[in-house]
């Protein structure tokens, strides 16, 4: 039996709002991925941790919310990308292996000489139907991942900022979060966050059950049962940087793993870390989570992805005192 594990968190389900607002009121969509060939597959994980990164800017700048499938793998590899759109039925899955989601989002990378290829496509759920798509070649990996952010705008058809509005001064020249502006662009009386912003409790994702950050940037998370793990949050402009700050052991693993695979888990795995932004209200926390993924059989660790990312949402549940 084979299983892939993302650690530290076990099930994918990110189905919680992007910022404030009410779920009901933003549109779902499902990433499922980039597939790639075995011979560019690691240029394909970082073409997938790059989309994801743009994929949660966009979502919190136009009011939608990004979701993984706890069966992403099997959707990826399930669903053709290009061709004939009649190649695409949904009666190939059984009920309920679709996601609950309106749209799903997925691409394909291909390398010919020194030219890759990428193809990205945005399907409606229920009938594999696409809705839209992208397809453009580059001389090099670099050159592509700089593109994404303009191909995700052509994607879901909205203008691109840094057409409409270039050449912007240098203060404005990052992405920002999301400002009350209902264009999504960004508020020029944007100021970043400060320790007081983000001071307080919040609650993580499945697996890390709830962080406290402290004025002084020190944070403590709680992993479930009585595991903890440091943690050391900064500011970097507009992002916060949330970092492990303990070395890793085995008691970081051991609610999901027996203890003689928690052993080799936390001499393989890398430390972990969270790059955020803070929503408008200050109640979200919406970023990526660089972590390893570890494909596990039989009880043994086969093989392992040092380059994983996912993204994350944490929600306030009480301001610092």
């Amino acid at each position: 039996m084979r299983n892939t594990f993302i650690l530290p968190t076990i099930i994918l389900c990110l189905a919680q709002p992007l910022s404030g607002q009410t779920p009901g009121m933003r549109l779902v969509y499902a990433f499922l991925g980039i597939k790639a060939p075995d011979y560019i597959v690691a240029e394909g994980q970082t073409v997938e941790g790059r989309m994801v990164s743009e994929l949660v800017r966009l979502g919190v700048s136009e009011n939608f919310s990004l979701i993984t499938p706890r069966n992403r793998d099997k959707l990826l590899h399930g669903i053709h990308v290009g061709g004939n759109p009649a190649s695409k039925t949904a009666a190939a899955f059984a009920p309920g292996e679709l996601p609950s989601a309106r749209n799903m989002i997925i691409g394909e990378l291909s390398r010919s000489d020194e030219i890759y290829r990428i193809q990205l496509e945005i399907l409606r759920t229920e009938s594999l139907a696409v809705t839209n798509t992208v397809q453009k070649n580059f001389p090099g990996l670099e050159p592509l991942l700089e593109d994404i952010p303009p191909m995700l705008h052509t994607l879901f058809e909205i203008p691109d900022p840094s057409q409409l509005h270039a050449p912007l001064p240098p203060l404005f020249a990052e992405d920002f979060p999301v400002s009350d502006q209902k264009d999504g662009f960004p508020n020029p009386a944007f100021s970043p966050p400060s320790m007081e912003d983000i001071g307080g409790s919040w609650k993580g994702e499945n697996g890390l059950e709830s962080i406290r950050i402290d004025p002084d940037g020190n944070a403590l998370g709680h992993l479930g049962g009585w595991n903890l793990i440091l943690l050391a949050v900064t500011i970097e402009n507009d992002r916060i940087i949330v970092k492990q700050d303990e070395p890793n052991s085995p008691k970081l693993y051991m609610n999901n793993f027996p203890y003689s695979l928690a052993v080799k888990i936390s001499e393989i795995a890398r430390p972990l870390q969270w790059t955020f932004t803070l929503s408008a209200d200050k109640n979200s926390l919406v970023g990526i989570e660089e972590s390893t993924s570890f494909q596990i059989e039989q009880g043994e660790i086969v093989s392992w992805d040092d380059t994983h990312t996912r993204a994350v949402t944490w929600t306030r549940s009480s301001q610092q005192e």
